[in-house]
């Protein structure tokens, strides 16, 4: 944002700048080690932090502060949650005050606020207490990925959440194909896509040819339990038919102990430790029926080397170079067919392996220019909506 011009000697007029200033409204503090959807919003945050925009990020809870807290503190990240005794259940009281005290708190420059129900909780206020300040959403996770130009509103799963995304003045995605989908069914809102970015990837794989199968995630997510549910129901019988032998399935991530009372014993299913990651697991199956941040999550089993079976919707917004070497199946039998081939072909297996490992560590290459692209987006292209910007797109 141009702020003055400077003079020196006989040189030409420079620009002098004033840092961006951004609010940033998120569920919690960015767990990036232990979800993919952190990892993707921790990349968001910390890109625009790196190229020089002093970002405060507002968290409704503040778990693990002390570790994710210094972590954003270290990436010149600002950050305040309130204490859990004093916030609610339905997002008003204390917490609703503390966003509205925060819009008035200085000038902002853009205001983005992650998933659509926190949008639904503080979009009214933000634009109340902050008016004229550009008001991004951020989807989160692919919610139209699935979706066809000449499909109306009324026909499309997620239309309930278009009107809200009309409200705002920018709109960040998780693929392309929602960006495209979104610009035809909102064209009066400009959209970004940010798609996972590789993690630096080990020296070597850290797959294990005698590791198990596993599911990583946040486990308390409704799309991941639903997933959980379709092992067991389905998942797990085609592949216990096909290989005359049960394979289980051990859930690693938050919230994955819980299944043990859910489901009991059982050959199909294994809780692994609380704080496992993907290191050591031989496959990692992402078996989505809807939506997720899981793109984020088979990104990163790919830099680690471990092969990966998924549906198209769990790696929705995946770079075709990455999604190229994922193993994908839309049904209980195409995806038992494919754990059953990477559990027990090791050619298959170690051909899979080699070829992620080689295609995340060519993306993670490309890295530094996405983060580059995005800030300049925020920085340049941000749509305004008070007042009309000529190149808002």
């Amino acid at each position: 944002m141009e702020v003055g011009i400077a003079t020196q000697g006989n040189a030409q007029p420079l620009v002098a700048t004033r840092q961006q200033r951004i609010l940033w409204i998120s569920p919690n503090l960015p767990q990036f080690d232990r979800d993919g959807g952190d990892l993707r919003r921790w990349q968001m945050i910390t890109a625009l932090s790196e190229h020089g925009a002093a970002v405060s990020l507002w968290s409704e809870m503040g778990h693990d502060s002390g570790r994710y807290g210094r972590a954003l503190e270290e990436a010149g990240v600002t950050w305040l949650a309130p204490p859990p005794v004093a916030r609610d259940r339905d997002g008003a009281g204390s917490t609703a005050a503390a966003v509205r005290e925060l819009a008035t708190a200085g000038s902002w420059d853009a205001v983005i606020v992650s998933y659509a129900y926190l949008a639904a909780r503080h979009l009214e206020a933000v634009r109340r207490e902050a008016p004229g300040t550009p008001v991004l959403i951020d989807l989160g996770n692919a919610r139209f990925h699935e979706s066809t130009a000449s499909e109306t509103r009324e026909e499309h799963a997620n239309a309930g959440e278009l009107e809200l995304y009309g409200m705002a003045d920018g709109l960040i995605t998780v693929s392309k194909a929602d960006t495209a989908f979104l610009l035809t069914a909102l064209p009066g809102v400009p959209g970004y896509t940010f798609a996972p970015l590789a993690p630096e990837p080990p020296p070597i794989p850290r797959s294990s040819p005698n590791g198990p199968l596993v599911f990583w995630g946040n486990m308390a997510h409704h799309s991941n339990a639903n997933a959980v549910g379709w092992w067991m129901e389905e998942i797990a019988g085609e592949v216990t038919s096909r290989h005359r032998a049960p394979i289980p399935l051990q859930l690693r991530g938050a919230g994955a102990e819980v299944y043990r009372s859910v489901w009991g014993a059982s050959d199909k299913l294994q809780v692994g430790v609380p704080g496992d990651t993907i290191d050591g697991a031989r496959t990692v199956l992402l078996p989505l029926r809807h939506g997720s941040e899981t793109a984020a999550t088979a990104l990163s089993a790919a830099s680690k080397g471990i092969p990966v079976v998924a549906t198209s919707a769990a790696v929705a917004g995946l770079d075709p170079t990455i999604r190229a070497h994922i193993c994908l199946g839309e049904t209980a039998e195409q995806l038992a067919k494919l754990v059953v081939e990477l559990m027990t072909d090791e050619e298959m297996w170690k051909r899979q392996r080699d070829h992620l490992f080689a295609a995340a560590g060519s993306e993670v290459k490309r890295r530094g220019t996405l983060k580059q692209e995005f800030s300049d987006w925020m920085a340049r292209r941000r749509p305004i909506r008070a007042v009309a910007h000529p190149d808002a797109s």
